[in-house]
């Protein structure tokens, strides 16, 4: 089980958190006891995205933004494509670079208090972490420019409708019915 464990930034992707997920998810991910991964975010969120407010203007540089999407390749690339299977448990709110997160997953359950936002448009940027590569598999390229270019919403009941999610549960039956899943698989 991974957690993102920074809920007042609603688990945005900080400095902190991006190391962690480096270092955890080969780690356990090349561990043979390890048989399913499940990732979660602690609070309300289950992930915000990019943690805005550390990007000051140096770090918008081209070169920085270059160097910063390529630290997380290892780890997002090991998602996609290890035999193990990855369960997103989302908890609560997902935006941008989350959304790409959750979307690394297999398996995706949702709780009733989730939302889904694509976030890059009102930063006015494009997306990153391979949402432009998951979400399009995900929901269909149609639904996919839409979400990418309005921001809009997504609550839960759509989300499972369209295939962004698999599975919508209450929220107090998250946690027992992912790990039940992760315990099958």
């Amino acid at each position: 089980l991974i957690r993102l464990n920074e809920p007042k930034s609603m688990n945005a992707l900080s400095g902190g958190i991006k190391a962690g997920l480096n270092q955890h998810i080969p780690a356990l991910l090349n561990d043979p006891e390890v048989r399913c991964l499940v990732i979660t975010g602690e609070g309300k969120a289950f992930c915000a995205g990019g943690d805005i407010r550390s990007m000051g203007p140096g770090q918008r540089a081209p070169l920085a933004v270059r160097e910063r999407v390529a630290r997380g390749h290892d780890w997002t690339r090991m998602l996609l494509e290890h035999e193990k299977p990855v369960v997103a448990m989302v908890n609560g709110a997902v935006a941008g670079a989350g959304l790409s997160l959750m979307l690394m997953a297999d398996i995706v359950i949702a709780s009733e208090a989730a939302s889904f936002r694509a976030g890059f448009p009102a930063l006015g940027a494009v997306p990153d972490l391979g949402l432009a590569y998951t979400l399009p598999r995900a929901i269909g390229f149609l639904r996919a420019k839409e979400l990418l270019m309005t921001n809009r919403q997504v609550l839960p009941p759509e989300a499972a409708a369209i295939g962004l999610v698999n599975r919508v549960v209450p929220a107090q039956e998250l946690e027992a019915e992912t790990m039940a899943l992760a315990n099958q698989l």
